[in-house]
């Protein structure tokens, strides 16, 4: 079990001390809340007032996270750094790390409390030495980056700084898994390079940055921008330039040491040892003599400015944020809307689709574009090779190597993104041509596997008539997805508390989509993909067949196929009008195929909801959340119980009455082809009528299956088969 293994693991293998929960009073303050959990004050026995660290684990790959927290924590003994105690367990409370308690507080409440005028530039500058010699300590002795540090997890205890919350941090001898990059902590610490590029990973000058703004609300007794409410807003201000002005009163030097740690390129911040020295030898005599207004953008860009108002004292570099062929500002990093759309029109005429609706899909959002990586392509069919199916998901989906790759390496020289490739991707096959549907690849990030854009060819039948016919398929980012469907299959049993982190993601997923006022009217487990690593961790979760989604109010039409699909619910079958509530009769026939034997009740209970006849008693995905979230976060005992019984799997056992009995039979193989299309060699393609045709004969390189038997034939007439169309 989770909550058992991860805790004998920590104690025993990385001796972490453990302190009985017994020992912790039953009087708990709240005092705030860490990276991962809140934050309490109370007494412990034998050690006295501590403060406490709630944490609450939804699913494994918290637990991971959460060792190397702890790991972490064993590792790191100084005066400048909270100390850790040890951990605690309460069987029903949940999970707890003990760490010393800091007196007064964050260093933010210690400036707001002490003001301006009793607040010395001594006490501000023995502050600021000692937080520099707990980053220093992190950086290197243990080779850690703090990658959250601002002045909410700096503490203050008997006058000294304790530097907190680690539950961010880094060592960088481990791997940087694609949640340690996200965008984490408040927006003014973070460095800019993250916040323009999401994919940047944080290292020990992006702490720098943090120190720099720290360091800069020491001098101002203030916290940074109290004018931005708006935090997307606020980001890209401070990417195109935004910055904090030293205030009047500053010494000099002090201001010199925390603008260097600002500058825009990385590599030309200080190391955090120069910046000890520095703070060490300063002088508090001169001062700056200045006002204390932060600078402002204003709402008329100027030349070179990139719309901000920089005093001469902070000139920041500006080629990250100015075109250098026509000085227009940038929209996104290296990403000028004007000179890009120009040069998309240059090259309307080099391609087409041969289909005008899709081509000016793929115009508009190009022309729209306000980021690299936020459009389509079309790309020809003989751009791709090695193209085979995806035997996890087998029904429409194939990996290829496209040659040439995406746009995504900028070259400063000639001011143009330059393509990558050779680089994997996935290709999807296309079941219609709806382009509002399509649009939704470019609404709904996040919630599919991105799509590069389009691909298609034309064939030619083997009948007398000579008919041709063209197929498209969507180029997608290559991710090692399996369906969830086969992972149920394949892994079960598996612990209640994954199953409910998965449910709880593809709720998320659908509540996205019920937004955009579409219903995905074919939301089952053979739509959700789960993402893996190279450790067989899920990392993301992911809705395909888009292609069925309709407005909100509007029919939908379902084949005889589709009739006798146990997850369409009972007022599409009978004709009605969809709603976002048939979506959620599907998710209540995807709850029955997570369950066992051994379901709890309140699952159980939930699962009914979703699935009751009349769409207005079904939950909505709000409600959903609300509900999953206290299965999570109060570790229900129900789903602890049903853990720890033997489980039977779903497709062993007979559904409760609302659904008809069923077996493995209802997930049979996909047949495939045994041999490439012999046939089809030799078929030429018909000239086509535009400048640009499709693409040439995608084979005999199209289908490459790994066993294939050489006496087998499959007929071209039959092609549409293979696409499962």
């Amino acid at each position: 079990m989770i909550n058992e293994n991860w805790y004998q693991t920590a104690i025993k293998e990385y001796g972490i001390k453990e302190i009985l929960y017994k020992e912790l009073s039953e009087k708990k303050k709240e005092k705030g809340s860490g990276a991962f959990g809140r934050v309490y004050k109370t007494k412990c026995d034998s050690i006295g007032t501590v403060a406490i660290k709630k944490i609450t684990i939804d699913a494994e790959v918290e637990v991971i996270r959460f060792i190397k927290e702890l790991k972490l924590h064993s590792q790191i003994k100084h005066e400048r750094i909270i100390q850790f105690h040890g951990i605690s367990r309460d069987e029903h409370k949940g999970h707890y790390l003990v760490l010393e308690y800091a007196k007064q507080g964050d260093l933010r409440e210690f400036i707001e409390k002490f003001g301006k005028g009793e607040f010395k530039w001594e006490e501000r500058k023995r502050l600021a030495i000692q937080i520099a010699e707990g980053l220093r300590y992190l950086h290197n002795e243990k080779n850690i980056i703090h990658r959250d540090l601002h002045t909410k997890n700096i503490l203050i205890n008997e006058g000294n700084i304790k530097i907190s919350d680690f539950g961010l941090s880094k060592n960088l001898n481990g791997t940087m898994s694609s949640t340690n990059n996200g965008v984490f902590g408040m927006v003014p610490f973070i460095d800019p390079q993250k916040l323009n590029q999401t994919k940047y990973v944080l290292n020990k000058k992006s702490d720098i940055y943090s120190l720099g703004m720290v360091l800069w609300e020491i001098s101002s007794c203030r916290e940074p921008f109290p004018g931005e409410t708006i935090i997307l807003d606020l980001s890209l201000k401070i990417c195109q330039g935004l910055k904090e002005k030293s205030v009047k009163g500053t010494p000099m030097e002090y201001k010199q040491i925390y603008t260097s740690c600002w500058e825009i390129e990385p590599n030309s911040r200080p190391l955090i040892e120069e910046v000890l020295s520095q703070l060490k030898s300063m002088s508090l005599e001169p001062v700056f003599e200045g006002d204390d207004e932060y600078t402002s953008c204003s709402p008329s860009p100027s030349p070179g400015t990139s719309g901000c108002i920089l005093p001469d004292d902070l000139i920041i570099q500006t080629n990250s944020v100015i075109c250098k062929r026509c000085d227009s500002k940038f929209t996104d990093q290296n990403w000028c809307n004007s000179c890009e759309s120009q040069r998309f029109q240059e090259d309307f005429s080099n391609w087409t689709s041969e289909n005008q609706s899709l081509d000016e899909l793929i115009q508009y959002s190009q022309l729209s574009a306000t980021k690299n990586n936020t459009y389509f392509e079309w790309i020809k069919f003989n751009q791709f090779k090695d193209i085979k199916v995806i035997k996890d998901i087998e029904d429409g989906f194939f990996t290829a190597t496209w040659l040439d790759g995406s746009r995504e390496l900028w070259d400063d020289r000639s001011q143009q993104w330059e393509r990558k490739g050779p680089v994997k991707i996935i290709l999807r096959r296309l079941r219609c041509l709806n382009i509002n549907k399509l649009k939704l690849y470019l609404e709904l990030e996040n919630i599919i596997i991105y799509c590069y854009g389009f691909t298609g060819f034309t064939q030619v039948s083997s009948t007398k008539s000579k008919s041709t016919k063209s197929y498209y398929l969507m180029v997608l980012k290559y991710a090692n997805v399996v369906k969830l469907r086969k992972y149920i299959q394949n892994k079960f049993p598996f612990s209640w508390f994954e199953r409910l982190s998965i449910l709880k993601k593809i709720v998320e997923l659908l509540h996205n989509i019920h937004k955009t006022n579409y219903v995905h009217c074919n939301f089952h487990s053979g739509s959700i993909l789960l993402q893996k690593d190279d450790l067989n961790h899920e990392l993301e979760i992911y809705v395909s067949d888009l292609d069925f989604c309709v407005y909100s109010g509007e029919f939908y039409k379902t084949d005889e196929a589709n009739k006798n699909n146990r997850h369409i619910s009972p007022e599409i079958l009978k004709g009605e009008k969809v709603s976002i509530k048939s979506d959620i009769y599907s998710l209540g026939v995807l709850m029955r195929e997570l369950v066992s034997r051994n379901d709890p009740q309140r699952y159980y209970e939930l699962m009914q909801k979703c699935l009751d006849d009349d769409p207005e008693r079904r939950p909505d995905t709000k409600d959903l959340l609300e509900e999953l979230h206290t299965f999570t976060v109060s570790r229900n005992s129900q789903f602890e119980a049903a853990d720890s019984r033997e489980d039977v799997p779903f497709y062993q056992q007979p559904l409760f009455p609302l659904l008809p009995p069923f077996n493995r039979q209802h997930f049979p193989p996909f047949p495939l082809p045994s041999s490439p299309f012999p046939p089809f060699y030799e078929q030429p393609l018909p000239p086509s009528p535009l400048s640009q045709p499709l693409s040439p004969s995608p084979f005999p390189q199209f289908y490459q299956p790994h066993d294939e038997n050489e006496n087998d034939t499959y007929d071209f007439d039959n092609f549409d088969n293979f696409f499962n169309l």
